[in-house]
């Protein structure tokens, strides 16, 4: 069974995106990976980190498998290459937005690491906080592109272990109407979603802000319904049905603090 891994950079908003990990861990009783990347690992500086992975694992309810692994090199080029290696299922990665010491790592720059990481990633905001609403409803919107497909299916999935609702969430357009690859998307996600006997509800509404781009109709949506989690695909700026980086981006940081689960 493949592991959940949590990129942590060791400061206490990564406290948010380790209980987010180790809730889903624990439904899903996979093997929980704390993976920290450093520049330069001096041997004197080994066990000071090892010491603070300790600290953050004590979090992590018995009943979850842990284990840590530490590396040293360039952050951008080493993430990739070690969670191919560990053959993940899920990546967890903490972001405080566009602000800090670190906003290179998980901030501004939160778009670029998340292009980079072929397994689906859910992005914790510094305020995220769980509780027992955190993943009552999964909103899902809809997209024109063939890799809708797997969005569905990751979505389905993580609903299915942690007893979401679903939300297809479309916004009308009176001059197109939906494309017939939005269409077939839909009846797609409809056979995957009660495949897996998730519940789910669709929800194709007028637009109730003006936006060149989705983000806006989508974040406030979310807003009037207390939605728990959002989903986005990324990697298809070029087209022109799907969302664009500037909308990947608003929602990542959206400021709600909802947590972001991202397929490439």
């Amino acid at each position: 069974m493949k592991p959940i891994a949590v990129l942590m950079d060791f400061t206490p908003m990564c406290g948010n995106a380790m209980e987010y990990a180790s809730y889903i861990a624990e439904r899903t009783s996979k093997e929980l990976i704390l993976v920290h990347v450093h520049n330069s690992l001096e041997e004197s500086e080994l066990e000071a980190l090892n010491a603070k992975a300790d600290e953050f694992l004590k979090s992590v309810p018995e009943s979850v498998k842990t284990s840590k692994h530490l590396a040293m090199g360039p952050f951008y080029s080493m993430i990739p290459r070690i969670l191919n290696e560990l053959n993940v299922d899920l990546v967890v990665v903490p972001t405080h937005g566009k602000k800090g010491i670190m906003q290179n790592l998980f901030g501004s720059n939160i778009l670029k690491l998340v292009k980079m990481i072929k397994d689906p990633i859910l992005v914790v905001q510094e305020d995220s906080h769980l509780n027992n609403e955190s993943f009552n409803d999964i909103l899902l919107p809809l997209e024109g592109h063939p890799e809708f497909l797997n969005k569905s299916k990751q979505t389905a999935g993580l609903a299915k272990a942690l007893g979401s609702k679903v939300t297809l969430y479309s916004v009308k357009n009176d001059l197109r109407g939906l494309s017939d690859e939005e269409i077939e998307n839909v009846n797609l996600a409809r056979q995957i979603l009660e495949s897996k006997q998730v519940p789910f509800e669709e929800v194709r509404e007028e637009p109730k802000v003006f936006s060149a781009g989705f983000a806006k109709h989508i974040l406030n949506y979310a807003h009037e319904h207390d939605t728990s989690v959002l989903t986005i695909s990324i990697g298809h700026a070029e087209d022109t049905l799907s969302i664009s980086n500037t909308d990947n981006e608003a929602i990542l940081l959206n400021e709600m603090n909802l947590p972001v689960l991202c397929m490439s």
